[in-house]
């Protein structure tokens, strides 16, 4: 391989596989962000998933199947198994299908424990108010609605594969990043209906991201004042 070539293939590679976790906060322009030694741990398991899919699986959720994240431990496991088994169903790169799978269980993770600046500041200037901010942010993660977190947690992977795409110099790198972005959506039209926002193509990054403001605030409950809300 000439050497430009291959220059050229290392950086494309470089500009897609980012942290998963930088590139979520990308997708909310760091308006939260994880707290310095409180990042969720990350694990890739050989066991079986929860939820084990079978040649007659009309449909492939994320959570249970190809990964989880686990508010209670902060941690986020990808079932290489069940990754394995839905790429072949789907007839993709399962490590395209991986890397989604991570954006959504990351966006989970941040949904939960992400800060924003005014929080961020203050435990860095005082690790000992962490307890009390994560006791707070468990009991607002816990209460939301299951789909609504499938929904945003899509939202936000979408939003993320976009911000890869819209800082992508190389060539190379945008054709990745396209072809991820169609694994997406082909693993969209297999999943569950809280999975499927196709019918938020419309709703820019400024409205989701102030729609989870509102939600973490208090000022919107639940799932269908947060759709009026969000497609206004």
């Amino acid at each position: 391989m000439d050497p430009r070539e291959f220059m050229s293939r290392l950086d494309a590679v470089s500009q897609v596989l980012q942290p998963p976790f930088q590139i979520i906060q990308s997708a909310v322009d760091h308006q939260w962000i994880f707290a310095i030694g409180h990042t969720p741990s990350e694990i890739v398991s050989d066991d079986d998933p929860p939820i084990r899919l079978t040649d007659q699986s009309d449909e492939i959720a994320i959570d249970g199947v190809l990964g989880l994240y686990n508010p209670g431990k902060q941690e986020i496991t990808i079932f290489r198994k069940g990754v394995s088994r839905a790429a072949e169903i789907l007839k993709v790169s399962p490590d395209d299908l991986q890397l989604i799978v991570r954006l959504h269980e990351w966006a989970h993770a941040l949904l939960h424990l992400g800060l924003d600046k005014a929080d961020h500041m203050s435990v860095l200037r005082d690790e000992s108010s962490w307890a009390e901010r994560v006791d707070r942010l468990n009991a607002w993660f816990n209460a939301l609605d299951t789909n609504l977190h499938e929904s945003l947690a899509q939202l936000l992977t979408r939003e993320g594969l976009q911000c890869l795409k819209d800082k992508a110099t190389v060539p190379d790198a945008q054709v990745m990043i396209d072809r991820i972005a169609d694994v997406f959506r082909q693993l969209m039209r297999r999943a569950p209906s809280a999975y499927r926002i196709e019918k938020y193509d419309r709703v820019l990054k400024n409205r989701v991201i102030g729609s989870i403001r509102l939600l973490k605030s208090g000022g919107l409950v639940g799932t269908d004042a947060w759709e009026t809300v969000v497609k206004w």
